[in-house]
């Protein structure tokens, strides 16, 4: 008997251990193909030094949304090398209620590694300078963002690291590549092509006479396609198609196309799905389409 009570426990332990691990390997795909990590919640002091000197890809990281701007390949290669004159050894891992400086705005940044997505901000304090490492997630709905607001957070899902003031480098630096980056237009696969339909009714924004087309920054297009895919703040709501002629904007991101009705807040997928803005988002809207 005991025996058969000892394979039981044995069997469910390894059982255990591979749905973990199986857990661990599971990754999902946000809109833009991007990796990103589910389950994996742990976070080693040796996996944040792989994220520092290491990084695959680096973007930066849009608070309102939960989102992040994409980079180019030079743009990330340049925020890897401020992050490589980085001294790691310097840094003590604390507890974040020991964060006790008077902070400066943090820098916000998305790292890609091995297939997931961390979230890396840079804290800059009259006394210390703070790193801190937590898990990135994309959140399409305002569902996700509070189902993952109540759930119960691990001691490692987040690593703070302390040193000196001065030890993370010059925030003018990383501020400059910030704004080279969020006005870039000369990314076709993350800038926005508008084309004017129709002859669009000033009262809602001065835009050009219809056939004309222009291309919008990444950091406006990042947050465009956050309103309509839907994000932490706002959700997708299924509309009644409309008539084609009704849609005023042609909106292209890489390889999908947005018809959007700027009277109604109704837009179209090339796919043929038609869902409508709330009305809080529609003016906000217009302020992204310039």
């Amino acid at each position: 008997m005991k025996r058969i009570t000892l394979f039981i426990i044995s069997l469910f332990l390894v059982l255990s251990l591979a749905l973990s691990l199986a857990a661990c390997a599971s990754v999902n795909q946000d809109d833009s193909g991007q990796t990103v990590n589910i389950n994996c919640l742990s976070l080693t002091l040796e996996r944040a030094q792989e994220l520092i000197y290491q990084p695959e890809k680096i973007h930066i990281y849009i608070n309102r949304f939960h989102t992040y701007i994409p980079s180019s390949t030079e743009e990330s290669l340049k925020l890897a090398t401020l992050l490589s004159v980085i001294d790691f050894t310097i840094f003590e891992k604390i507890e974040k209620n020991k964060i006790d400086d008077e902070m400066l705005s943090p820098l916000e940044l998305i790292i890609e590694k091995d297939g997931k997505s961390y979230l890396l901000s840079l804290l800059y304090g009259d006394v210390n300078d703070y790193l801190v490492f937590s898990n990135f997630k994309p959140l399409t709905s305002r569902a996700e963002a509070l189902e993952e607001t109540l759930r119960p957070k691990g001691e490692d899902e987040e690593i703070v690291l302390r040193a000196p003031s001065g030890s993370i480098g010059d925030p003018k630096k990383y501020n400059d590549i910030f704004d080279s980056i969020r006005l870039d237009i000369s990314d076709p696969e993350n800038c926005a092509e508008i084309k004017i339909l129709t002859d669009i009714n000033p009262e809602y924004a001065n835009f050009p006479s219809p056939g004309a087309s222009y291309r919008i920054t990444k950091w406006r297009t990042a947050q465009l396609m956050a309103i309509l895919n839907g994000s932490n703040m706002s959700d997708l709501i299924t509309a009644t198609p409309i008539n084609a002629a009704d849609f005023d904007l042609e909106i292209i991101v890489n390889d999908k196309t947005y018809l959007y009705d700027i009277e109604t807040g109704t837009y179209t997928l090339d796919d043929g799905n038609t869902f409508v803005l709330e009305e809080q988002w529609q003016k906000t809207l217009w302020v992204y389409l310039h």
